[in-house]
């Protein structure tokens, strides 16, 4: 015992120097991306349900809340340290938010200031990823904010995304046009996230058409039509597009041959030109043309369904329909469509019920969808058994009976609930019973 003793304080003898084991910088870069993470922001890959998830911020809430933590988090990184400045600076850099023209020229300066005069791409804009104009309110955008941002472009040579898509102002207030134009100069640039007007889109397709792979169009308050530009727009390498509700002007207009990735928050029906069999990820507010005509798209994976949409479509699938491919389907609107049962007599609730039920289950069919591996909800509120609403005992029954097949059959469940979320693609797994306790 006493050699033990001594074998072991020897160990911990503190008056014995001690020597910290040094990570490589590689380790600390892949800590602090991991913990400044905001989901789907700089995704320009295949993650399409990251990126459809992103844009279901709709006004920037949640990436604004998200932005502010992780630059909490990159200055703090910052402040230990000599060695954690150094190796925290790509991060500080990778994601640029401009929210005023003063902005705009200052970050332009000081980008200018720390690079090296023989060649600026040197500095540290070669770590910018992503540029965000965010203007809020009202602001007097001159032309020398153009000019800046120009000159923010010039000093970010690998410059991946541009958002305007959060910015209050319509576009033309900040010369939205003139920046496409010099952003075209960015030959990195796949990802673009702007305000649609009459003159947007004929300007992506002449100055971006051939490099953009995700294009997020946003509706101006003011829609004109594009009949006197031309008929047609073509987006030959576009693999997601993601069209906000209010863009239905445009819609129909764009031809995306390559498309992967259908993201339609439209309120009447339309598609662009595109070609079905290589979809694999669909997600549109109006999920009847999907339905109606599923063998048209073969190579789908996820479907997001509209609960109200499905409980009112009257056509069943026929046998003949089997679908190799789809492996998750995503229920949207379960508490939309409790208040639309609200104000409906119960005669009509118990057939809508009825048709949701037989639906639902024709979902879970192993003939129709024999390779189906997830069914995720999405819940306004996250983990509200204590405030759920009285059900209806006919969808009390529904659900019980739907959530339990789903397990039987070897159907994982998940839940993303709360905007947070529903915007960073967050779920959890839950068995039938936990599930049913949220509903």
């Amino acid at each position: 015992m006493e050699s033990w003793m001594h074998r072991n304080t020897a160990v911990i003898d503190p008056r014995q120097p001690r020597y910290a084991p040094i990570l490589p910088v590689e380790i600390w870069e892949k800590i602090f991306a991991f913990a400044t993470h905001i989901p789907g922001c700089f995704e320009v890959d295949d993650d399409y349900a990251a990126i459809a998830a992103f844009t279901r911020d709709r006004h920037g809430i949640c990436l604004s809340n998200r932005y502010r933590e992780a630059m909490q988090a990159k200055l703090a990184f910052c402040l230990v340290c000599k060695y954690w400045s150094r190796v925290a600076q790509p991060i500080i850099f990778e994601h640029l938010r401009i929210r005023a023209g003063e902005d705009a020229s200052l970050i332009a300066d000081t980008l200018k200031r720390l690079s090296p005069q023989k060649d600026c791409r040197e500095g540290p804009g070669r770590w910018t990823i992503r540029i965000d104009l965010v203007l809020e309110g009202v602001h007097a955008w001159l032309p020398e904010h153009t000019i800046a941002m120009s000159r923010i472009f010039k000093h970010c040579p690998n410059l991946a995304s541009f958002s305007s898509a959060f910015s209050t102002d319509e576009p033309w207030t900040y010369e939205l046009p003139k920046i496409l134009r010099r952003l075209s100069q960015n030959s990195r640039l796949t990802r673009l996230e702007v305000k649609a007007d009459h003159c947007i889109l004929p300007i992506i397709e002449e100055t971006l058409g051939n490099r953009l792979e995700i294009l997020w169009l946003v509706p101006c308050r003011c829609l004109l039509s594009l009949d006197r530009l031309k008929t047609r727009i073509v987006l030959p390498n576009i693999r997601a597009l993601i069209a906000t509700a209010g863009c239905e002007t445009y819609i129909s207009r764009i031809e995306l041959p390559s498309l992967r990735a259908c993201i339609l928050g439209l309120a009447t029906m339309g598609f662009p030109l595109i070609n079905r069999s290589l979809v694999q990820y669909c997600s549109i507010s109006n999920s009847w043309g999907v339905f109606a005509n599923l063998n048209d798209w073969p190579s789908l994976t996820t479907l997001s369904v509209n609960i109200g949409e499905l409980a009112n479509l009257k056509t069943s699938w026929e046998r003949h329909i089997r679908h190799e491919h789809l492996e998750c389907i995503m229920i949207e609107n379960i508490d939309h469509m409790r208040r639309q049962m609200l104000m409906m007599k119960l005669d009509a609730c118990t057939e809508l019920l009825m048709q949701l039920d037989e639906m639902l289950t024709s979902l879970l069919s192993p003939y129709n969808f024999p390779h189906l591996k997830c069914v995720k909800i999405f819940l306004s509120v996250q983990g509200r058994s204590n405030t759920a609403p009285i059900l209806l005992e006919e969808e009390e029954s529904l659900w019980y009976t739907w959530l339990n097949a789903c397990n039987d059959r070897g159907v994982r469940i998940e839940v993303s609930g709360g905007a947070m979320e529903w915007t960073g693609d967050e779920w959890t797994d839950y068995s039938p019973d936990e599930v049913f306790d949220m509903l």
